[in-house]
């Protein structure tokens, strides 16, 4: 909590989305072992057909779903979301460095608002996605800020979050598959 030192400053923070390329090295890995252990002659022939055919249609699936997510957020490969920079001056005089995610009306926020905000630190900055102006430092909410992300943003954060779980378990079918092979 304290006073939020002027000005606001707007920028733009991109985020990369890794899931689309870990779901395809995943699948590149289950496709290795499946073929080693076909090789050994340990495994059954309809295992082999899905140890093979189902990792390629999960990771051409995944690389379909960040290419329509990618198009339908611009083309661009990297995630911009708009981010306000500002200070607060904590009741302790220290200074602190904050940034609020997402976009919020112009005038949401002016220098000398007593600010009340959740702490997630990032580096040397914390970095808040709602925070609430205060009347006084022990007053009542006056107003909440919450920053809001686009709409291509959030589909682009589902569908990366989607290929990344794919992923993990499409890895612990490749670690299943490895714990199999004789030693």
């Amino acid at each position: 909590m304290g006073v939020l030192l002027g000005p606001v400053q707007p920028h733009a923070h991109s985020r990369r989305f890794p899931g689309a390329l870990a779901l395809s090295c995943a699948a590149v890995l289950m496709i290795v072992l499946t073929a080693v252990r076909a090789t050994l002659g340990t495994l059954d022939g309809v295992i082999v057909a899905a140890g093979l055919l189902v990792p390629i249609a999960l990771a051409t699936a995944g690389q379909g779903a960040a290419r329509l997510s990618r198009r339908h957020a611009g083309g661009t490969p990297d995630g911009d979301v708009p981010v306000q920079r500002f200070r607060i001056r904590s009741s302790d005089g220290a200074t602190h460095s904050y940034a609020l995610e997402g976009s919020v009306p112009d005038d949401a926020l002016r220098a000398g608002d007593i600010v009340r905000a959740g702490r997630r630190r990032r580096a040397d900055v914390t970095v808040v996605r709602e925070l609430d102006v205060l009347a006084t430092l022990e007053g009542p909410v006056i107003r909440h800020v919450r920053g809001r992300p686009a709409g291509a943003y959030l589909v682009r954060t589902w569908v990366d979050r989607l290929c990344l779980t794919v992923a993990a378990l499409v890895g612990a079918g490749a670690l299943v598959l490895a714990a199999g092979l004789p030693g």
